[in-house]
């Protein structure tokens, strides 16, 4: 039974960080199509379909900085 449960949540735990990463990705885009018009990070967390709070969360823990960093970093390149 332990043994069941374990991997149960194993494998919940691997199709949330699919999913985050999915997140990620469309908002990279969003971000991509969307580096001439005035971005901020609530515009791109309502485009995911998280808050604020939790897509600027999430967003630092994959990418390692912050939407707005990110952000910045594109604009300066382009």
């Amino acid at each position: 039974k332990f043994y069941n449960r374990f991997i149960l949540k194993k494998t919940k735990k691997k199709v949330m960080i699919l999913k985050h990463r999915d997140v990620i990705n469309m908002s990279l885009e969003f971000i991509e199509v969307n580096l001439g018009s005035e971005l901020n990070c609530r515009v791109i967390a309502s485009h995911s379909g998280y808050s604020e709070y939790h897509f600027s969360r999430l967003f630092k823990s994959q990418m390692g900085m912050s939407v707005m960093e990110y952000v910045k970093k594109r604009k300066l390149i382009k």
